[in-house]
């Protein structure tokens, strides 16, 4: 079933505490490289209050509080009514995605080696004026510090989604320990199951690259829907 876009001015994201890392790495937002940009002022007021939702919290000196208290906004976007369009799990890796048509969002939730290096990827389907938005949110953590090349590779394939004058992005933490980016781009139309299409597809590649898991007999292992892993003994 075709989904409509929902028109809104402002785009009200979730923002969580980040307890694991206090200290920013930078923001920046890179504007198009065309000097023709396909953005009217409308549609510039839209984009810049969806990056202004996640600037950091400010606090002037005299203010009394801690710095290393302040909560930094996260892309990590958490959806309420999801319904799951794909899933594959295993000891080696995990791949997911995630309708919820409430929210007109889809999330791609990949893990490999679970628990280890994990990332989601959530598009909003959004409406400003008479144009058409996906806000694209990247929240991704590594904890493999051996695999130093994953990170960049894998966020250098992300960025490419985004490297046209149809659309901005804004870099809000890059490490490979942890990276938080928001690109908005201007779209004629689209669907969230022809987003969820495109998501199925690069999760069954990324599958395809995964090692067979090692089964112990009896045992049997799936994702849950908070995206943890779940191991069960079943008869052999």
């Amino acid at each position: 079933m075709k989904k409509t876009f929902c028109p809104i001015f402002s785009v009200a994201l979730i923002m969580l505490a980040c307890s694991e890392d206090k200290s920013t790495t930078g923001i920046s937002i890179e504007p198009n490289d065309s000097p023709e940009s396909s953005f009217s002022t409308n549609d510039q007021v839209f984009i810049d209050s969806v990056f202004q939702a996640y600037d950091p919290i400010q606090f002037g000196e005299d203010s009394g509080n801690d710095p290393s208290d302040v909560s930094k906004p996260t892309t990590d976007y958490g959806l309420k009514q999801k319904e799951t369009v794909y899933n594959h799990s295993s000891n080696n890796g995990s791949c997911s995605v995630f309708i919820d048509r409430n929210d007109n969002a889809v999330q791609k939730f990949k893990s490999i080696m679970p628990g280890i290096n994990v990332s989601s990827e959530t598009i909003l389907l959004r409406g400003n004026d008479e144009s058409n938005f996906l806000v694209n949110l990247l929240y991704a953590s590594y904890s493999d510090w051996n695999n130093e090349n994953l990170c960049e590779t894998e966020i250098g394939s992300y960025l490419q989604k985004c490297n046209g004058d149809d659309c901005q992005k804004k870099i809000i933490e890059s490490s490979c320990k942890s990276k938080q980016i928001v690109y908005v781009k201007k779209v004629q139309s689209t669907t969230l199951d022809d987003i969820s299409s495109v998501m199925v597809k690069e999760c069954e590649d990324f599958v395809s690259t995964l090692s067979e898991p090692e089964k112990q007999p009896g045992e049997s292992c799936a994702m849950n829907e908070n995206n943890e892993i779940t191991c069960e003994t079943t008869s052999k």
